[in-house]
C-alpha cells in the first residue's frame, strides 16, 4: 500500500512486511497455480533458474506425500 494511504490503513503493520488479504471469493488457503518450466537443451537454465526448477520438484514432492493416504 502506498503513503497516500490513510494511515489507519496501514495501522498495526511494520514497513516492508506482507498481509494476508481478505479477497472476497478466494479462500484463504489461495488458489492452486499450476506451473512448469522449460528450456532449450542448448540453452540450460542458470544458477538461479536451477534452483527455482528445483524448488518446485520439491514442493510437489512434499505436497504429493502429504496428499497420499
Amino acid at each position: 500500500m502506498g503513503r497516500h494511504a490513510p494511515a489507519h490503513d496501514r495501522a498495526g503493520h511494520r514497513p516492508g512486511t506482507l498481509v494476508v488479504l481478505d479477497v472476497d471469493d478466494m479462500p484463504r488457503s489461495g488458489f492452486i497455480l499450476t506451473m512448469s518450466a522449460w528450456h532449450r537443451a542448448s540453452q540450460p537454465p542458470g544458477p538461479a533458474g536451477q534452483w527455482f526448477v528445483e524448488h518446485l520438484k520439491a514442493l510437489w514432492r512434499q505436497d504429493d506425500v502429504a496428499q497420499r493416504p
